[in-house]
């Protein structure tokens, strides 16, 4: 986790999908322009990369649980929320994150 001096938090955040339907996180429209994820085999690192503002996930066929590795940047210090639809259902979820923390250099 890094928080930087131009108000960039950057920060691992694996994602374990349950089931196996498949599943979009992505940053609601007024956000996009503060959240980047970063997650699959074209999101290679937060220094060479731009990240995604919606990746999909798909559940393997064998397993109960999917993991991912991955992370999010966020510009600025306000919450965030992300958007997870779940296919099959009619009415996405909303994932609250907390407020990134920002320590004041003494």
């Amino acid at each position: 986790m890094s928080i930087g001096n131009d108000g960039v938090f950057e920060t691992k955040m694996p994602v374990l999908v349950g089931g196996h339907r498949h599943v979009t996180l992505s940053a609601p429209a007024g956000q996009r322009e503060r959240i980047s994820l970063y997650y699959g085999r074209e999101a290679r690192s937060f220094a060479d990369d731009t990240g995604f503002d919606s990746i999909e996930f798909h559940p393997c066929d064998d397993k109960m649980r999917s993991p991912w590795p991955g992370g999010i940047r966020v510009r600025g210090t306000k919450p965030v929320r992300l958007v997870v639809a779940v296919a099959g259902e009619d009415d996405p979820h909303i994932l609250r994150l907390g407020r990134p923390r920002t320590l004041a250099s003494s």
